[in-house]
């Protein structure tokens, strides 16, 4: 399946552009792909090392859905799906 993956904030500034087009089944594996097409990792900025789980402070979404209210990173993932990874947000 063919997605799309996009990134705001510090994240699209780090992979060097806003939207990457991407092979999986899963979003997992569509993320693992995209670091493999960056050379970069992407999971380590989104991931908690020692749960696997999404950071607390991020958001992952599918299709403007939380994949935590899904199946998490193990949801599958159609083809024309698009992932939005969205980094904390501050400001005053």
């Amino acid at each position: 399946m063919t997605v799309t993956v996009t990134f705001y904030g510090p994240l699209e500034c780090w992979a060097g552009k806003k939207s990457f087009e991407v092979e999986g089944a899963s979003v997992r594996e569509a993320l693992i792909n995209l670091e493999k097409q960056l050379g970069k990792s992407v999971l380590e900025h989104i991931v908690h090392p020692d749960t696997g789980m999404i950071k607390s402070h991020f958001h992952v979404l599918l299709n403007g859905r939380d994949i935590e209210s899904l199946k998490g990173l193990d949801e599958k993932i159609m083809d024309g799906d698009t992932i939005t990874c969205v980094p904390p947000v501050g400001g005053g």
